[in-house]
């Protein structure tokens, strides 16, 4: 309601349109892709907008497009100077959907920033997507004990602990 409320005021607004855009791909609503196509073509250094692409392109499993959108992102990363640590994720979980390890991926991660527990939050996304949920729960377990306050990690390891019945 907040974001179309700002849209209202502000069509242009880029962060209200991302933020829109957000909402809408977790909720899995196709609009999401509509503001991604706008958002790029109002401005395409949006590396927020092209990591999101990315992610809902590998949701699709369109992995090429995801590939070619996570190559845009980094270049976009490394121009801004901007930490990779979104790019590393998305092409760990990339890996993961080719059925490749994805292992030098979260490791780069890690060396970037030791507490990122979100690249195993990531790839338990993924996993649970394919509903590999015995392998998500230990990524999820990977994830609190990297960064014990990212709480959506935790919330998330107990619903699949839930889906596993280990009440």
């Amino acid at each position: 309601t907040l974001f179309r409320e700002v849209r209202e005021r502000a069509p242009n607004d880029v962060y209200a349109k991302l933020g829109m855009a957000h909402v809408l791909a977790e909720r899995f609503e196709g609009e999401a892709n509509t503001l991604i196509e706008e958002l790029l073509k109002q401005d395409d250094q949006l590396i927020d907008a092209h990591l999101l692409a990315a992610r809902m392109a590998l949701e699709e499993g369109q992995l090429e497009e995801s590939d070619a959108l996570l190559d845009r992102a980094a270049d976009i990363a490394t121009k801004q100077k901007l930490p990779p640590l979104e790019v590393y994720s998305l092409r760990a979980s990339l890996a993961l959907w080719r059925n490749e390890r994805p292992d030098a991926w979260v490791k780069r991660a890690l060396d970037y920033n030791p507490r990122y527990g979100e690249v195993y939050e990531q790839l338990a996304h993924f996993e649970i997507m394919r509903r590999r949920y015995e392998q998500a729960t230990e990524l999820l377990r990977q994830a609190v004990q990297v960064q014990p306050d990212l709480w959506s990690a935790h919330a998330e390891l107990g619903s699949n602990l839930l889906r596993l019945g280990q009440i």
